[in-house]
Order: C-alpha cells, then structure tokens, then sequence
C-alpha cells in the first residue's frame, strides 16, 4: 500500500472555492502534499 504522506497531488480546477474544497478533503484523508492550480497555464 502507498503511504499517504509520500503522495504528490496536483488539483486544477478554475473555481477557488472547488480548489480549496477539494484541498480540504485530501488533506482531511490524510495526503500532505496538494498543490493547488487555477488555470491548465499554472499547472
């Protein structure tokens, strides 16, 4: 099984609140490393 703590996710939606909802429920199961992307240019 992966370890949550050595995950890596980038979430891309352009919606702030989508971003930060989504931000919460990764960081609520336990995955540590989110990055957040606005626009496909940023990711």
């Amino acid at each position: 099984m992966i370890e949550r703590l050595m995950v890596k996710i980038l979430v891309l939606d352009d919606e702030p609140f989508m971003l930060k909802l989504l931000a919460r429920m990764l960081t609520n199961q336990g995955f540590t490393s989110v990055a957040l992307c606005e626009s496909g240019r940023a990711a």
